[in-house]
């Protein structure tokens, strides 16, 4: 994997800012109902098919406003994107909350953890390039597989959220958990060369 583009990497993966290149595919992922059902059955039909994924290209740090965005993509060791993660601050300056999400649109060779590798590595930089303190967000009580990547992230359960996430097949519970920088810790080693 070549360093240029990338703001940190990991055991397997790289994570960048999103790029032109990234739209058509992240548009396709976001659109897929078999990758983010929380997203197909929320979106209003006739909004989903205005939505310019292009936005994503505008760095919030231009002009902040009362929403800050942060969007990342994640490469594979020969450069192709297998995650896309976006981080969303709502509480206008000074931005120290955020929220996040992770769609993992690839894993390479059925690869195992991608998403707590490439959500680990996105968190880093969220806590290192914003002014973020505090990461949180709901997650599906059904959703087995997210709730043990963020246990094994480090997030705490602030709580239980009744009917909070619609899905295709109904609306679902949620646990809302969340992260302070002041207690992050990656779950792995980084060499200095691998911070770019």
């Amino acid at each position: 994997m070549t360093q240029e583009g990338y703001l940190l990497r990991g055991p397997r993966f790289g994570i960048r800012r999103i790029q032109e290149r990234d739209i058509d595919l992240i548009g396709g992922w976001i659109f897929d109902p078999e990758l983010s059902p929380e997203y197909i059955a929320r979106a209003d039909p006739e909004e989903a098919e205005q939505m310019d994924v292009r936005a994503l290209l505008t760095p919030s740090d231009e002009d902040p406003g009362p929403f800050y965005f942060l969007a990342l993509v994640a490469d594979d060791a020969v450069g192709e994107q297998v995650a896309f993660v976006n981080f969303l601050s709502k509480n206008g300056p000074p931005h120290y909350l955020w929220e996040g999400e992770i769609l993992v649109g690839r894993r390479p060779d059925g690869a195992k953890g991608v998403g707590t590798e490439v959500f680990a590595l996105a968190i880093e930089v969220l806590f290192s390039e914003t002014p973020a303190q505090k990461l949180w967000g709901p997650i599906a009580t059904d959703n087995t597989a997210s709730l043990r990547m963020a246990e094994r992230l480090g997030f705490k359960w602030e709580g239980f959220l009744r009917q909070h996430i619609p899905m295709a097949s109904g609306v679902k519970d949620a646990r809302l958990g969340s992260v302070l920088k002041s207690e992050w810790e990656l779950p792995f080693k980084l060499d200095r060369e691998e911070h770019v």
